[in-house]
């Protein structure tokens, strides 16, 4: 698939990662674990796992736009 070489060509130089993309990825994979330690203790909250996608969607946006 040639829309996804730039996130291709990002993952395969491993740390050529922007400080700023970085910084994302470690607050999606947290967030994730987060709303899920959440959803174990307390029950599902449809609100918080919207914000995760949202951020994660976030997130990959951030690395597709570097990796030109």
């Amino acid at each position: 698939m040639e829309g996804d070489r730039p996130l291709r060509e990002a993952l395969r130089e491993g740390g050529a990662m922007p400080g700023s993309a970085k910084a994302m990825g470690v607050l999606t994979v947290g967030g994730l674990v987060l709303v899920t330690a959440y959803t174990v203790a307390l029950g599902s909250n449809g609100w918080l796992w919207f914000g995760w996608v949202v951020l994660g969607l976030l997130t990959l946006g951030t690395v597709l736009s570097r990796g030109n």
